[in-house]
């Protein structure tokens, strides 16, 4: 009896298909396939529901790594061309400084080819020139733009329009000079400036200072002579006439004439000659002598002698109101008999007040 064996459950679900070397055409029954292919059915012989076919696990695995690489992929381009997009803005970019470098070269460059089209004689000398002045004055308008935006420029110094002189151990000339244009010095002498004044000091190698007074051993009768008699070698200022000074001059002398803004004179052991005076002055006698001569017509002036003589000569045209003030010493005056409480001269526009602490002081008119 033989083995009845059960049909293969495949078999009856697969059709077989014949190989192109057995000649068989394709068969043309329908198989049973999914709805995803919109395959005929094989029982009804209808077109099957079409719709998406469940995804197997590995199918659904392979998807996703797919979607993360692409994911990955689009960040790592977009940061790319962040990345360019900066860096051509950063080339484009360019301070003041590669700005101007860069438009000097280009001049130089423009100034060149004419000059080639000059010795070509495409271009007359003139024609030449007058490009060569347009190159160069944009040029220059680029510089000035690029320095204006660096940053704000210094500040200017102070014009100075006051002077003041300390010496110490010298002989001083002061003297008026309307083509200076502010201060001419010669002699040992440091000068520095603050604000709108001018400073200029000298101090000798003969006089008083501040550990006592100090005499430098000399090298010659000459030198001796120099420093003992002349007090040294002089100090002589040249100053404008608008500029104010003023005077401290210690253990030397003094000489200024024809500065009309003469201001203030100190002189302590020594001596001081001032002409020209119009007024108003200050001047303060210390253990010396002074000499005043001028026209004195306008402002309060006030003369001191503390200790020595004073001398005042009123020049012709004077107008001026002198109140003397003495304490141990005498005023004279000439011509005499004036009056010792006020001396008048001309219609008094002026006033002095003269002070003698302890010394002489002598009034004089000019006839």
């Amino acid at each position: 009896m033989s083995e009845q064996t059960s049909p293969d459950p495949w078999e009856e679900a697969t059709d077989p298909v014949g190989s192109p070397s057995d000649g068989a055409p394709p068969s043309d029954s329908p198989s049973r396939a999914s709805g995803a292919n919109g395959a005929v059915s094989a029982d009804s012989g209808e077109p099957a529901a079409s719709g998406p076919s469940e995804a197997t696990p590995s199918e659904t695995t392979t998807s996703e790594t797919t979607r993360s690489e692409t994911g990955t992929s689009q960040t790592a381009e977009n940061s790319r061309s962040e990345t360019a997009g900066a860096t051509s803005s950063a080339d484009r970019t360019t301070s003041p400084t590669e700005g101007a470098a860069g438009a000097a070269g280009s001049a130089g460059d423009t100034i060149r080819a004419i000059l080639e089209d000059v010795a070509a004689g495409r271009l007359t000398p003139e024609e030449a020139k007058a490009r060569i002045d347009e190159v160069s004055g944009s040029t220059t308008t680029t510089d000035t733009t690029s320095t204006s935006e660096a940053g704000p420029s210094a500040p200017a110094p102070a014009t100075a329009n006051r002077l003041r002189v300390r010496a110490v151990g010298r002989r001083v000339r002061i003297i008026g000079e309307p083509f200076v244009s502010t201060v001419a010095v010669d002699g040992p002498h440091v000068v520095r400036q603050e604000g709108d004044t001018l400073l200029v000091s000298s101090e000798g190698e003969f006089g008083a200072s501040i550990d006592g007074f100090t005499l430098m051993r000399t090298r010659s009768l000459r030198d001796l002579q120099d420093r003992v008699f002349e007090l040294g070698r002089e100090l002589s200022v040249r100053v404008n006439p608008s500029l104010t000074v003023e005077v401290e001059v210690t253990a030397g002398s003094v000489n200024a004439e024809r500065i009309p803004k003469l201001e203030q004179v100190r002189v302590t052991a020594g001596s001081a000659r001032v002409r020209d005076v119009v007024g108003p002055v200050d001047l303060l006698v210390q253990a010396g002598s002074a000499q005043v001569e001028g026209k004195i017509t306008k402002g309060r002036s006030r003369l001191r002698v503390e200790s020595g003589s004073l001398q005042l000569r009123l020049l012709p045209q004077s107008s001026v109101r002198i109140r003397p003030d003495v304490q141990l010493g005498r005023v004279q005056w000439d011509p005499p008999g004036k009056d010792r409480e006020e001396h008048v001269v001309g219609l008094g526009d002026a006033t002095v007040d003269l002070e003698v602490v302890m010394g002489m002081a002598t009034v004089k008119e000019a006839p």
